[in-house]
């Protein structure tokens, strides 16, 4: 009986990841940056990483790579509007479906991930500490932002609350001490 090969599973690519310090869920980037990117598989793999709309001019689409995982970065054009496109990661691979000998080519399948880039524009602030001030923000040592009134006030009520409670607990004693 001859021997079979059995196919080896699809690979599982994880999603591809446009990475930088922000804390969103969702890659933002202020346009006109660079952002970095990975890629992994459990299979060695062709890379092919394409970005296409949102790069910045002179930059080119595709980057290739071998490997279990791949990296990379792209420069991203300046933008006067929040604008999204696609970044995809695909991964060419010997599934193992036929056997190797010299005269026949081992099988290639593919697997792909794509992510959402979005691009805000210059004065934005897509929570980048590396953006710089005037581009989305500047790094502001870790210091929530200010969203509402003087809480000064609240300073005011508080110390009289302790003066009137100190006031009660004082005559208080007295009156226990007269009796």
């Amino acid at each position: 009986m001859p021997s079979r090969s059995w196919p080896r599973a699809q690979p599982r690519p994880t999603p591809i990841r446009p990475t930088s310090r922000s804390r969103s869920p969702a890659p933002e980037f202020v346009g006109g940056n660079q952002f970095t990117f990975s890629a992994t598989a459990d299979v060695d793999c062709d890379w092919t990483v394409t970005y296409t709309d949102g790069r910045a001019a002179g930059q080119p689409a595709t980057q290739s790579g071998e490997g279990e995982s791949f990296s990379g970065s792209y420069e991203t054009k300046t933008v006067t509007k929040i604008f999204k496109s696609p970044i995809t990661a695909t991964c060419a691979y010997d599934d193992g479906s036929a056997e190797s000998s010299s005269w026949t080519e081992p099988a290639a399948a593919t697997a792909s991930a794509s992510a959402t880039v979005t691009l805000l524009p210059v004065g934005s602030d897509a929570g980048d500490d590396d953006s710089e001030a005037g581009a989305g923000g500047g790094d502001d040592n870790g210091v929530l932002p200010d969203t509402g009134g003087s809480n000064l006030w609240l300073f005011a009520v508080g110390g009289g609350l302790v003066i009137v409670g100190a006031g009660a607990v004082i005559a208080a004693r007295r009156r226990h001490a007269s009796t």
